[in-house]
């Protein structure tokens, strides 16, 4: 502990460097909060554009319904509540992956890593899709090691993940077509590749893919309003496993998707 009795200007200069010390690290702590403030303004803002327009379809078809009830057809109602059906979907499918998006950017957001067999995990997830490929007429070809990959992973996290990855690429393939997901690993780390023949990405839209709320196509091959927060979750996820997620594509030839994972036992 310094003796300032003697030296009463060493007290002052050292209070001064605290002074300032301190003042820079309140400014840095108010530039972050006034930075999460905005991003979480702008989220919100992002969040009720998308919304406005589904509600209002809901509400507008609703409201011709109840002023001409009696002169409504069968054919004519049921097509109408089709539509507001498909409005309600999509604002309640918004909203449930909103709280998702929010969840796991939280900065008290925890995850549980345990070994985890990782080629079960994903045949699981793959098999779980396989109806919505089939419906589509879509062949899923798998090339994964016939043996066991074990890691430390957030089983339920990955599985969000891939699950956003997979349904993409079944999304915005066109029936007759192809997926390939092939898994390649080594003493270091798994390699993910999800191959489509889907519609593809411009090179001029594959640099903002991973941001919020970015939509490159209004709707899918099936005319299925996108929310553009799947691929967003799919990287905070990965990136919080101390992975990396990149895209290569071509428009109306399709995606490729590669995500590695660090092995860790």
């Amino acid at each position: 502990m310094k003796n300032y009795k003697k030296n009463p200007e060493a007290y002052i200069q050292d209070l001064e460097e605290k002074i300032i010390d301190l003042s820079i690290k309140l400014k840095t702590s108010n530039n972050l909060v006034a930075a999460t403030e905005t991003k979480h303004n702008t989220l919100i803002s992002k969040l009720t554009h998308n919304l406005k327009n589904p509600i209002g379809i809901a509400y507008s078809f609703s409201d011709m319904i109840l002023d001409d009830l009696e002169n409504y057809t069968p054919e004519k109602l049921e097509k109408h509540l089709k539509i507001i059906k498909e409005s309600s979907q999509y604002a309640i499918s918004l909203l449930n992956t909103f709280v998702i998006f929010q969840q796991i950017n939280s900065p008290n957001y925890t995850y549980n890593f345990e070994l985890t067999n990782y080629i079960e995990l994903l045949n699981n997830i793959i098999h779980k899709n396989t109806e919505l490929a089939q419906n589509k007429n879509i062949i899923v070809l798998k090339s994964l090691p016939k043996d066991p990959i074990f890691t430390k992973i957030d089983s339920n996290k990955i599985n969000l993940a891939l699950e956003q990855l997979i349904g993409n690429a079944i999304r915005f393939s066109e029936t007759n077509s192809k997926i390939t997901i092939t898994v390649t690993a080594n003493n270091t780390s798994i390699t993910t590749q999800i191959i489509d023949e889907g519609i593809g990405i411009s090179n001029n839209n594959l640099a903002n893919v991973f941001n919020d709320f970015f939509v490159v196509n209004t709707y899918d091959v099936d005319k299925k309003k996108c929310i553009g927060l799947g691929l967003p979750i799919a990287k905070k996820i990965i990136k919080e496993h101390s992975g990396t997620i990149s895209i290569d594509s071509t428009i109306n030839q399709g995606s490729s998707i590669k995500i590695i994972l660090p092995i860790c036992n």
